[in-house]
């Protein structure tokens, strides 16, 4: 990710929006999802997050211009459950608020978003393909079936450029929550309240 950062620097200079998207899911239940499982969810989720922010905040912070960082959470960092994925995206919302808070102290020209939607249609259902061998799954963990839901669930799902549709209109609007599925509200207020 810090090459990434200087690359970005090197071919355009400086950096006005930062998104850090990325998502995996795996295990089971809570206890039932090994530690393997805990460090694939937890490395790309949460540390993904920390390490882009790590990599480009300060850059963003000594350019001294307008700028805006959108962290991907999910609707699942809302509302309870959720095992593994649940839990990383939980810690992505608490980090974005925090983030949020700081560059607010700071007096930051840089504003900060997290995205938290539902089912869009992507394919992160198969994400297993990019799991490290030192982190591999234990063979037959998987819930029989759940990948095939979840598949035809995201199918039916927002498309993704739908969803960059609303995140560059929240950005503009300076929505700190981007919540891309209303039909979801009632059971994040809920929860809220």
């Amino acid at each position: 990710v810090e090459a990434l950062a200087r690359q970005t620097i090197s071919a355009f200079g400086a950096v006005h929006l930062l998104v850090n998207n990325a998502g995996v899911g795996a295990g089971g239940t809570i206890w039932d999802s090994t530690l393997a499982d805990w460090e694939w969810v937890m490395g790309v989720n949460l540390w993904g997050v920390i390490h882009g922010l790590r990599a480009f905040v300060p850059i963003m912070l000594a350019q001294n211009t307008e700028g805006h960082i959108v962290n991907t959470a999910s609707l699942a960092g809302l509302m309870p459950g959720g095992g593994t994925y649940g839990v990383s995206k939980h810690g992505v919302l608490s980090l974005t608020e925090t983030l949020h808070q700081n560059l607010t102290m700071q007096g930051a020209k840089i504003g900060a978003s997290v995205l938290c939607p539902g089912f869009v249609n992507t394919n992160i259902f198969d994400a297993e393909r990019n799991r490290p061998k030192e982190l591999a799954a234990t063979p037959g963990a998987e819930i029989p079936g759940m990948a095939e839901i979840g598949r035809n669930m995201l199918a039916a799902g927002k498309q993704p450029a739908e969803v960059a549709d609303i995140v560059f209109r929240s950005i503009e609007q300076n929505h700190f929550y981007i919540l891309p599925h209303p039909a979801w509200d009632p059971i994040v207020r809920g929860r809220v309240d």
